[in-house]
């Protein structure tokens, strides 16, 4: 049977202009530096329940999540939004930009929404050095051509919608992370890490929601696992280039049919090796319309917006593409 095609959002979009060949400036931090963090919210401290710890869990670092909430402005609240960075990004991706701007926190929050931007249990958030011998940061030049960035380290691509000219101030942001993952199976068979980090964003959301949950790349995983638990806390669904977009039919229509769902994709997906991805999320979105649910892709390359990065949020074109978020919001989840 054929699926029908996920709606792409066809909203016009003034693209910024790249900047082509541009080698971060120097300075970039050595492993050892102090993440650099700005931060406006309201600290939460999100502490998962001993009793929802998933079997084989001993560490008990790995109870401890930080988000921070920025809170809904203006008369009208919006729906609450949850925001949760990929793997090895702290919640500064989501709050500001390496060029100074505000980031998606402070736009949805003007916008009426109270948005959360978390930091789960494998975030050593608060670590000021290596704390230990299995943390570890992303390196400048894997995330540089990992992300979209450009071709090879310290070569933009031509229409490169990041702050390239920036570059060192994203790596100084990368926090340590840690993994918690045993091998043992969560409660929705996925790994013990997904479990734990599962657990933990539901004790966040738990007495703030339902809310619309935005997961990106590596937290994909993530959200499934909670959406699949608790679908009463997950009222929309936003996967900005995410790991492990189901595909099975029978669970995609049995969890996913009554939760709207968007799709959110930058530019140079082949040259980043997520081809796969992508089409694993179309997959998804095809069978939730298929089966009556609701579900659309922001494409952007498909709408005519080149070279966005893995990293949307912090891109130069970000407000526009939280505006075009935000419009599916106000239009799709009750």
């Amino acid at each position: 049977m054929l699926r029908k095609t996920p709606k792409t959002i066809a909203v016009a979009l003034i693209s910024a202009v790249g900047l082509s060949g541009c080698v971060p400036q120097s300075g970039i931090a050595a492993s050892g530096a102090t993440p650099r963090v700005n931060q406006s919210g309201e600290r939460i401290d999100v502490i998962t329940p001993v009793s929802a710890l998933p079997e084989g869990a001993s560490d008990p670092r790995s109870r401890s999540g930080v988000a921070f909430a920025f809170q809904a402005q203006g008369s009208e609240q919006g729906i609450p939004i949850v925001l949760v960075p990929g793997l090895g990004l702290s919640s500064s991706m989501f709050t500001e930009t390496p060029d100074g701007r505000s980031s998606w926190a402070q736009a949805f929050a003007a916008a009426g929404h109270t948005t959360y931007v978390y930091n789960d249990p494998s975030i050593l958030y608060d670590a000021e050095s290596e704390p230990e011998s299995g943390a570890s940061r992303w390196s400048a030049s894997r995330a540089w051509t990992t992300w979209g960035m450009g071709p090879e380290y310290g070569s933009a691509y031509p229409d490169a919608q990041y702050p390239v000219e920036n570059f060192d101030r994203l790596v100084e942001s990368f926090p340590y992370h840690v993994s918690y993952g045993d091998g043992g199976r969560g409660a929705s068979g996925g790994d013990t890490s997904v479990a734990l980090k599962s657990a933990n964003l539901e004790a966040l959301m738990d007495d703030r929601c339902p809310c619309v949950l935005a997961v990106h790349s590596a937290s994909g995983p993530t959200g499934f696992d909670l959406a699949e638990r608790r679908p009463d806390l997950v009222a929309g669904l936003i996967l900005l280039e995410p790991v492990g977009a189901p595909t099975d039919a029978a669970k995609v229509e049995s969890v996913y049919r009554t939760i709207p769902t968007l799709g959110v994709y930058g530019d140079y997906i082949a040259q980043r090796r997520q081809s796969g991805r992508k089409e694993a999320v179309e997959t998804m979105l095809g069978i939730i319309n298929d089966s009556g649910g609701s579900s659309e892709m922001i494409d952007l390359p498909a709408m005519g917006i080149a070279g966005n990065s893995h990293l949307m949020s912090q891109d130069r074109n970000s407000n526009e593409i939280a505006q075009l978020i935000l419009g599916w919001i106000d239009k799709t989840v009750p």
